[in-house]
């Protein structure tokens, strides 16, 4: 009966250091990450503001904006290495004949100038 309270004893003081160690080896794998600081430069807006810049733009640019209708699903947002945001918005818009045509508008934010926005047919 000793020999197994000092088993049990043995068990739960290795299980205990070991959950110590885990512990010191979390906090220094913390405190790296906390310490470096972000490099390169940094996206002139975040992507959701970019996405929702580039849908008023594309409703301005449109002949008929209050025909515009953007897709649930059709569009996407992209930080590229450099912080260039580019978002692409796939909807659909009448022409001059009333007629519903499927297009896509991709708006360029470089970090340090303009947008730009491109209209294409898909």
């Amino acid at each position: 009966m000793a020999d197994r309270r000092k088993q049990t004893q043995r068990k739960f003081i290795a299980g205990l250091a070991l959950a110590v160690v885990a512990a010191a080896i979390a906090t220094m794998a913390g405190n790296n990450k906390a310490d470096k600081a972000p490099t390169g430069p940094t996206p002139a807006l975040s992507e959701n503001a970019a996405m929702a810049d580039c849908q008023a733009a594309t409703r301005q640019s449109a002949k008929f904006p209050s025909s515009v209708s953007f897709g649930t699903f059709g569009g996407a947002a992209q930080t590229r290495n450099d912080a260039t945001v580019v978002v692409r918005l796939d909807f659909e818009a009448k022409n001059g004949f009333g007629n519903l045509l499927p297009q896509r508008a991709i708006c360029v934010y470089p970090p340090s100038a303009a947008r730009s926005v491109s209209i294409e047919d898909r």
